[in-house]
């Protein structure tokens, strides 16, 4: 067995062969109608006391001071600043309360939380629930366990519509409390390791084990610091007709349940709130290393080296793009994505708000240029700032190979007029017709994504 040190962690990571072996995957199995994937009595459960949780006076009492402190801040005190305020604070105040439903619990289960683009299934209407920058190409399950006690994570990959990429990350300590970003590097978060599914051993009918705690697991162990840790699988989806993977967690040593308490939980979401809006809502001026009006960062790795992901920040005229084009290099997923002055994504369905390489078309030379704007610019690889001025660009190369580098991922970033986007060369136009028919399509795939 190799035992791979990531960092200065304090999580290491095992690879040992799987020699053709099957993981037995009964609960996970699909029936003639299957439940939604992500769906769980545990999900179900979580949702109806988030809603709850919105509506308790104390919450709304205390959004409502938020909502007063940002409007004092840099931000706030901008014309589109302050007309994302409420949607930033409802967002972040959702997030926290994930964050609390995956760590005060009976007993450990993974959690979809993360999701800016409001979604309505199985009878409720979620809010957005994000932080900063969350990739609505993704799908993001979170769990808390304790350091030391062992579990297992059965995955089961649909090979005919497997997500491009699965990621594995994990950091300590509980995900509710706000990171300090001014110290913080290129990660917000601190990260213990990570890793993907090309380090995972899958078995051909796309099942897999992961073990988490304890010195010795399964062929995917990982061995946990003490205390709380919290980890999470996100699926990227460079397709929205891909899937994401059935994920099962338990307990492998026996655990007491929890004892839990409702109004525990409300005193942990309304004692940590305003330290959590407040710190989330700086990742605007320190993410990325703190950007100036239309600049960018190199694209720059991530940990556990799956990818590159590089941040831009715009401030447009009314008759002002900005003109970005990239290679895809080798990496198997490509995004762009715009979000608010706070770094929240909108609303996905309604707007292009990001493009992933099912969406995108390529340049006659094989690069991709990205127009951003407030205004439909009459090309294919249009970003829609919904009509905002000033905000935050996110690329993102995923599944790269081993060892890949940026060299020659950004190829050309410039502040150009509307008018002159669709006349940039090689760059695929789109008609008014066309730009309705990709609106529509884009719905119906968003939609899909919850069978």
């Amino acid at each position: 067995m190799s035992r791979i040190v990531v960092g200065q962690s304090c999580m290491l990571f095992s690879a040992l062969a799987l020699a053709g072996s099957s993981v037995p995957f009964e609960a996970l199995a699909r029936d003639k109608e299957p439940e939604p994937i992500l769906a769980s009595p545990e999900q179900d459960a979580a949702e109806e006391l988030a809603l709850e949780l919105v509506e308790h006076p104390d919450v709304k009492a205390i959004k409502a001071g938020l909502r007063e402190h940002l409007r004092a801040t840099e931000i706030g005190r901008t014309k589109d600043g302050a007309a994302t305020i409420d949607r930033a604070v409802d967002c972040l105040t959702n997030s926290l309360i994930f964050k609390e439903l995956s760590t005060y619990r009976p007993a450990p289960y993974l959690l979809w939380g993360t999701e800016d683009t409001p979604r309505e299934w199985r009878g409720r209407k979620m809010g957005c629930i994000g932080t900063a920058g969350d990739n609505p190409d993704n799908i993001y399950r979170t769990a808390v366990v304790q350091g030391g006690v062992r579990y297992e994570v059965l995955g089961q990959f649909d090979p005919d519509h497997r997500a491009t990429q699965l990621i594995f990350q994990a950091g300590p300590g509980e995900p509710g409390f706000a990171p300090n970003l001014a110290t913080a590097g290129s990660e917000a978060v601190e990260v213990l390791g990570a890793f993907s599914d090309r380090e995972l051993e899958i078995a051909p009918d796309g099942s897999f084990r992961v073990t988490v705690g304890g010195e010795t697991g399964g062929t995917n162990h990982v061995v946990t610091p003490p205390g709380p840790v919290s980890f999470g699988f996100r699926d990227t989806m460079a397709d929205w007709n891909q899937e994401p993977v059935r994920l099962k967690l338990r307990a492998l040593d026996p655990v007491e349940p929890t004892p839990f308490d409702p109004e525990e939980l409300r005193r942990r979401v309304v004692g940590r709130m305003g330290d959590y809006v407040r710190g989330w809502s700086e990742y605007a001026k320190y993410g990325f290393g703190g950007l100036a009006p239309n600049t960018h960062n190199p694209p720059t790795g991530r940990a556990g080296g799956w990818g590159f992901v590089m941040g831009i920040r715009f401030s447009l005229a009314e008759d002002e793009a900005l003109a970005v084009t990239v290679s895809r290099g080798d990496a198997k997923y490509l995004g762009f994505q715009v979000v608010d002055p706070w770094t929240i994504a909108g609303d996905a369905r309604k707007n292009i708000t990001s493009l992933n390489l099912a969406q995108a078309t390529p340049d006659r030379g094989g690069t991709y240029t990205y127009v951003i704007s407030p205004k439909d610019p009459g090309v294919a690889n249009w970003l829609d700032t919904a009509g905002l001025h000033d905000g935050f660009g996110i690329v993102r190369w995923q599944a790269t190979r081993a060892g890949a580098t940026n060299d020659g991922l950004l190829r050309s970033f410039r502040i150009i007029k509307v008018a002159e986007a669709a006349k940039l060369p090689g760059i695929a136009k789109i008609t008014p017709k066309g730009r309705q028919a990709q609106l529509e399509k884009r719905a119906g795939e968003w939609a899909n994504r919850l069978r």
